[in-house]
């Protein structure tokens, strides 16, 4: 009786499994069942008194082919254990693939694609405290750093290191620069003029000093005498370092890395060795940003003071700069009205 037991509940539960399996894998519990009678049915001639219907297939022929019907019905429960396998391989394989990928992304120095640099600009200007821009003629900070930070309530300090425009040589050698290296369809018009790079510059130099009166921007200017072909914009929490071309890459360093903290102090030194621009006048007497005009903005500029030491100091516009060779309606238009 222990025994019919053990039996029948071996049955249920080999029943209990095929149905499992058949829900699973419809072909294969068909494939299973078709293997499983034939071993019966080659088993029962194999071994009873009873004789089997002469039309049946041979015995060895009934084994064989119940062997290769059980031998795929197990290739294909191993083939389904094995697929799941393999998704789960994949699944690790694409896990640890995206935490490569943020791995990079989180690393305190890396190189950027083109696609990347506009994007990771705006984003640190959205969350930084402050602006650090090193570079030939800030066209991108006069016309976007600039009017974010001076919309805030907070303190802003920016410093700002650009070419002198005072001198002709040195606007001439940056200008033939940056038309070799800017891509044939990234060029504007008069990009390799001296002239060009000059009004850029004293368009950075008017908003600078206009928004400064007009917000809490508490800017530094520093005229330097030499260009780099490196292109530096720095917030609180990360670099970028680009160059002419728009189509290379960006190295990228974020605020904890050698790099950025290297390049931060150069900033805060840069004043040594260089020209120190230092405006005059009453702030309360310059016109915001809507209100400017051409003559106005010759104003400002003139008011400009350029400290070469702790006692010499020479006027904004002299030399290159010289106030009789300067279009005044275009520097503002560029410096206030040109979002280009």
């Amino acid at each position: 009786m222990q025994r019919g037991v053990v039996r029948l509940s071996g049955t249920k539960e080999f029943l209990r499994e095929t149905a499992s399996l058949a829900k699973e894998d419809p072909a294969g519990a068909v494939t299973g069942l078709a293997g499983l009678i034939g071993v019966v049915v080659a088993l029962v001639d194999l071994f009873t008194p009873f004789e089997l219907p002469k039309d049946l297939p041979d015995e060895v022929f009934l084994f064989t082919v119940s062997t290769v019907l059980i031998s795929l019905y197990t290739a294909s429960r191993f083939r389904r254990v094995r697929d799941g396998e393999e998704r789960r391989r994949d699944e690790r394989h694409d896990l640890l693939l995206n935490q490569l990928d943020q791995l990079v992304k989180d690393a305190e120095l890396r190189q950027v694609v083109s696609a990347e640099i506009k994007p990771l600009l705006v984003a640190e200007l959205t969350r930084t405290t402050g602006w650090w821009f090193r570079g030939g003629s800030g066209r991108w900070f006069r016309d976007q750093v600039l009017p974010t930070l001076a919309s805030r309530l907070e303190p802003q300090p920016v410093c700002v290191q650009i070419l002198d425009p005072r001198d002709e040589h040195l606007c001439d050698r940056y200008a033939s620069y940056r038309s070799r290296q800017r891509d044939p369809a990234d060029r504007r018009e008069g990009e390799s003029d001296p002239r060009e790079i000059q009004t850029d510059l004293l368009a950075c130099i008017l908003s600078a000093c206009v928004h400064a009166a007009h917000s809490r921007i508490t800017a530094e200017i520093v005229l330097l005498r030499n260009y780099s072909p490196l292109r530096i914009d720095m917030g609180s929490s990360l670099l970028l370092a680009t160059v002419a071309s728009q189509a290379a890459p960006a190295l990228m360093a974020r605020r904890d890395s050698f790099f950025y903290k290297s390049i931060r102090d150069e900033f805060e030194n840069a004043a040594h060795g260089h020209g120190v621009l230092k405006p005059s006048g009453d702030h309360r007497k310059i016109p915001c940003p809507d209100a400017m005009t051409a003559e106005s903005a010759r104003k400002v500029l003139e008011g400009c003071r350029v400290m070469d030491g702790e006692e010499a100091q020479t006027s904004l516009l002299s030399g290159f700069a010289e106030a009789e060779s300067l279009d005044f309606e275009i520097i503002n238009r560029k410096a206030f009205g040109d979002r280009v």
